[in-house]
């Protein structure tokens, strides 16, 4: 969500690309083998992920996220999951913040 938010700069958008990187190389592993170095990997992106979204601030994607989990009792991650390409898009259409 860091990637795509209105407030993203060259900072936050090397943080989320390196915390996507680290994710696609380490998830299955983590998950299938157990594998400890790739599961110190993984909590290395989610610390890298946070500390992007932390500086560009988390969107519409984040705050719909909660007010659909509360009213529906969906899983948060599940839910940004569903939304986040919706919110690419919309945010894809509107002029960038300067």
């Amino acid at each position: 969500e860091a990637y795509v938010s209105q407030m993203a700069s060259d900072f936050t958008d090397g943080l989320a690309l390196q915390a996507i990187k680290l994710v696609f190389e380490n998830l299955e592993s983590s998950v299938k083998n157990a594998d400890f170095h790739s599961r110190e990997k993984m909590h290395n992106a989610s610390t890298i992920a946070g500390m992007a979204f932390a500086n560009a601030f988390l969107g519409i994607s984040h705050s719909m996220a909660h007010k659909i989990g509360a009213q529906f009792h969906t899983i948060h991650g599940r839910t940004n999951a569903i939304l986040l390409p919706y919110v690419i898009r919309y945010n894809g259409t509107r002029p960038a913040k300067t």
